[in-house]
C-alpha cells in the first residue's frame, strides 16, 4: 500500500512539474511576443491628414446590427451602415451572414428600407 502511495506521490509531481513548465513557456512565449509588437509598435509612423476636405450633407443609415426597431428588418451579430457624403455612397458591411441566407440579411434590409445601389 505504501508503494502505491509512493507511485502516486510521483505522478502528481511529474503532472504539476509539467503544468508548471507549460506555464512557464507560455509566459515566456508571451512576454517575448508583447516586446516584438511593442517595439513595432514604436517604431512604426503614422502619417498624419493634411486636409481632408467637408461635405455638405453626410448621413449615416444603420442597415444591419443585432438590435433593431422594426419587426420588419432582419437584425444579426454584425453591422452593416450605408454613409451618404455630398452624393457619394460607402457601404460599411462588417456582416456576418451567419445563416449564409441568399439574398443575406443585409439585402433583406435594404429591399425593406427602399435602398438599391444599382
Amino acid at each position: 500500500m505504501k508503494w502505491i502511495l509512493n507511485k502516486v506521490k510521483y505522478i502528481l509531481l511529474i503532472i504539476f512539474l509539467i503544468i508548471g513548465l507549460s506555464v512557464l513557456i507560455f509566459s515566456i512565449k508571451f512576454y517575448k511576443d508583447t516586446k516584438i509588437v511593442e517595439t513595432a509598435w514604436e517604431q512604426s509612423e503614422v502619417a498624419k491628414i493634411k486636409d481632408i476636405g467637408s461635405v455638405k450633407k453626410l448621413s449615416i443609415i444603420p442597415l444591419v446590427e443585432s438590435d433593431t426597431k422594426s419587426d420588419n428588418l432582419i437584425g444579426e451579430p454584425a453591422v452593416s451602415y450605408l454613409i451618404k457624403a455630398d452624393g457619394k455612397y460607402i457601404l460599411f458591411d462588417l456582416g456576418w451572414n451567419s445563416k449564409k441566407e441568399n439574398p443575406s440579411p443585409l439585402l433583406k434590409n435594404m429591399d425593406k428600407l427602399g435602398i438599391n445601389l444599382k
